[in-house]
């Protein structure tokens, strides 16, 4: 007869909530919900945080960070992270219900066992990816988000209704992805596209969109969304430069006289 009792549903359960814990503190420190006082073996760096890259860019592009935008983009992520991990529990909770079942009928313990460690492994297989494209995508969203709220602002001071912007993409391997180069890039795969900031998507990209979103073209998108000035242009490397107060370089590109 196989022994039943060797396997705690309970540790593998608190295996579960202690990742996804670790990876709230890590991303939202102090704005993590359902914590408690629950002492984590984690470091928490605020720069590299949500909220300290939701900061930076409402910084960068010379304005306060808006609160009620940030506490949005907490409670967003604070659910998508409650959400896999509880699909991560359900998912363990269920492969050792199976294995109960099926146990019995298999040859030897040790059997049983191996099988129970492959069901448990398939789930903890895709928490790591899920985890990560969480953090990064959230990340990118608060940015990209906390930029466009100044953007808006700053605009507005400047009496700019309709704010020009591009997307700067972060190469991986020195290309950006398909999706992202036909929409963030011109033909030469160098220059930033240029859309009026009413062109452009505020919900997720679906497949087939024709203009960007300022949440980004993907999961672990890493466009980051800016304003080009009045006068500004770009050189031949694709960098911000300004030319003078008569450039359009809006009109260059779409071909308005």
């Amino acid at each position: 007869m196989i022994s039943l009792n060797k396997i705690d549903l309970n540790v593998l359960l608190s295996i579960i909530d202690n990742l996804f814990d670790r990876t709230k503190f890590r991303l939202l420190g102090p704005y993590s919900s359902d914590l408690g006082d629950k002492r984590l073996n984690v470091r928490f760096v605020p720069h590299l945080s949500l909220p300290g890259l939701f900061t930076s860019a409402a910084l960068e592009t010379g304005d306060t960070p808006n609160v009620d935008l940030l506490n949005t983009a907490i409670s967003v992520t604070n659910n998508y992270i409650d959400k896999y991990k509880n699909d991560a529990r359900a998912r363990v909770s269920r492969a050792v219900e199976g294995w109960m079942q099926a146990a019995g009928n298999m040859d030897s313990e040790e059997e049983a066992i191996k099988y129970l460690q492959n069901e448990v492994k398939s789930v903890f297989d895709s928490v790591t990816p899920n985890l990560i494209s969480v953090a990064k995508t959230e990340s990118s969203n608060a940015q990209n988000m906390s930029k466009l709220d100044t953007i808006v602002k700053v605009n507005a001071k400047m009496g700019i209704e309709d704010p020009i912007m591009f997307f700067i993409c972060k190469f991986i391997n020195e290309y950006p992805c398909p999706k992202c180069r036909e929409l963030h890039l011109l033909d030469d795969g160098i220059t930033p596209k240029l859309w009026l900031l009413s062109e452009l998507k505020t919900g997720y990209a679906k497949k087939g969109d024709t203009v960007p979103s300022v949440l980004g073209q993907h999961p672990n998108c890493n466009c980051v969304l800016s304003a080009l000035s009045p006068g500004s242009g770009f050189n031949e490397k694709g960098k911000v430069t300004y030319i003078n107060v008569e450039n359009d370089e809006f009109k260059k590109q779409r071909g308005i006289k």
